[in-house]
C-alpha cells in the first residue's frame, strides 16, 4: 500500500483518524509538518502515515500538499474536516487567546486547498467529516479501506478505533455538535464576522436567515436601553463611565405637593421575540427604599413579572424570572415604590435572553 498523507486543520479529528490507520494496517507515523518529500525518513518496509495537520491560518502544510502528491505518484492524501461552526466554537474553547477571526480564516482556507487539492488529483483525496468519525465508524473505514485499496487494511480495526471512547474528544465527536451560529453564544459582531468570512463555505446562499435567526436570539441590553430610549417621569437617569457603563437612577427628594406624581422610568415596546430570561443587577447608592420593576405584555397590559426591591445600604441586588410566554413586545417600568427622601441606584446590569 501507498503512503498516507493525512491533512487537515488541527481540532478535526486528526489525532482519531491518525490512530484508526495505525490500527488497520500498522502504519507508521511520521510528523510531516515542515519537512519536504526528499527528506522523509526511510520507509523501512512499513506504510507511512505523514501527518501534515494545520494549527495556523497560513495552512502551510495544506498549501504544500500538491507538491506532495506529485513528488509521491503513489501516495493517498485524507482530508479530515469539521463543520465551520462548530469548528470555531471548538477552537475557542482550546485557544481562548486567539483571535476569533483566525479560527475562521484558517477553517476557510482549508476548506479552499481540501477542495482544490481534490480537483489537481482527481481519485487520490477523500475528504472525511469528523462527526462520521464516531457516527458511522465502520462505514467510514469501509471508505478508507476501498479508497486506499489496500488488502491489507482492517477495515474491522480502523472501526473498533474510531467508536473506542478517549479522553480529548471534542463535543461534535460525542455527538453535541453546533450547525448554527444564532445556537452559540457568540456576539452579533462575532456572528457577522464569521458569516462574512466562512459563509461562503459554510452556509452558501444562507447567511441572510442565519443572521436573522442570530439577531432573534441574541440577548438585549435592557440596561443601554434604558440610558438611550427611556422615558423618564419625575427621575433622572445618567450613564456612569466609573461603574463600567452602569445607568444610574435618580430619586428627588420628596415634598408633600410631590408625593402623588409618579416616578418611573419606562421603556416601552421592547421586540422581545421570544426571549423570556429577565436578569437584573442593581446596587444602592444613596438613601434607602424600595423600587418596582416591572414587565407587561404592551399590547394587552398582562403583567409578567412583578418585583419589589429593597434598595439601602450600599447592597447588591440580583434578580433573574423567567416570564411567562408572551406576544413578544413588551413594556419595562422600573418605579420608586417606597422611599421617605432622594435617592439613587445603579442598574449594574440588565437584559433579556432566551436562557
Amino acid at each position: 500500500m501507498s503512503d498516507i498523507l493525512l491533512l487537515g486543520a488541527a481540532r478535526s479529528g486528526l489525532s482519531a483518524t491518525a490512530q484508526s490507520l495505525v490500527a488497520a494496517c500498522g502504519a507508521e507515523r511520521v510528523d510531516a509538518r515542515g519537512l519536504s518529500p526528499q527528506a522523509l525518513p526511510a520507509a523501512a518496509g512499513k506504510i507511512r502515515l505523514l501527518c501534515a495537520g494545520d494549527d495556523a491560518p497560513d495552512i502551510a502544510q495544506l498549501r504544500a500538499a500538491p507538491a506532495w502528491l506529485d513528488a509521491l505518484p503513489e501516495a493517498r492524501a485524507l482530508v479530515v474536516w469539521r463543520s465551520a461552526v462548530d469548528f470555531v466554537n471548538s477552537r475557542l474553547r482550546a485557544r481562548p487567546g486567539a483571535d476569533f477571526i483566525d479560527h475562521c480564516v484558517l477553517w476557510t482556507r482549508a476548506q479552499r486547498a481540501a477542495r482544490d487539492l481534490a480537483e489537481r488529483h482527481a481519485g487520490r483525496v477523500l475528504a472525511v467529516e469528523q462527526r462520521r468519525l464516531l457516527a458511522e465508524p465502520q462505514t467510514v473505514a469501509e471508505e478508507m479501506r476501498r479508497f486506499l485499496g489496500a488488502p491489507e487494511f482492517s477495515a474491522s480495526a480502523a472501526a473498533r478505533t474510531l467508536a473506542a471512547a478517549r479522553p480529548g474528544r471534542s463535543a461534535a465527536m460525542m455527538g453535541a455538535a453546533v450547525d448554527n451560529p444564532a445556537q452559540t453564544g457568540w456576539s452579533m459582531a462575532e456572528v457577522e464576522l464569521f458569516l462574512s468570512i466562512c459563509g461562503a463555505e459554510s452556509h452558501p446562499g444562507e447567511s441572510a436567515a442565519l443572521l436573522r435567526a442570530a439577531e432573534s436570539r441574541r440577548p438585549i441590553d435592557l440596561r443601554q436601553a434604558l440610558l438611550d430610549r427611556a422615558s423618564p417621569q419625575g427621575v433622572r437617569i445618567e450613564p456612569a463611565e466609573a461603574r463600567g457603563g452602569a445607568a444610574v437612577v435618580r430619586f428627588p427628594r420628596r415634598s408633600d405637593a410631590a408625593s402623588a406624581q409618579p416616578e418611573a422610568l419606562r421603556l416601552f415596546s421592547i421586540e422581545a421575540g421570544g426571549r423570556r430570561m429577565a436578569r437584573l443587577c442593581l446596587k444602592a447608592l444613596e438613601g434607602e427604599g424600595e423600587a418596582q420593576f416591572e414587565i407587561v405584555e404592551s399590547l394587552t397590559r398582562k403583567p409578567l413579572c412583578v418585583e419589589r426591591l429593597a434598595l439601602s445600604g450600599g447592597a447588591e441586588l440580583n434578580l433573574a424570572r423567567l416570564l411567562p410566554p408572551h406576544g413578544g413586545l413588551i413594556d419595562l417600568t422600573i418605579a420608586r415604590a417606597v422611599h421617605d427622601g432622594g435617592g439613587a441606584f445603579a442598574i449594574e446590569r440588565a437584559s433579556l435572553s432566551t436562557a
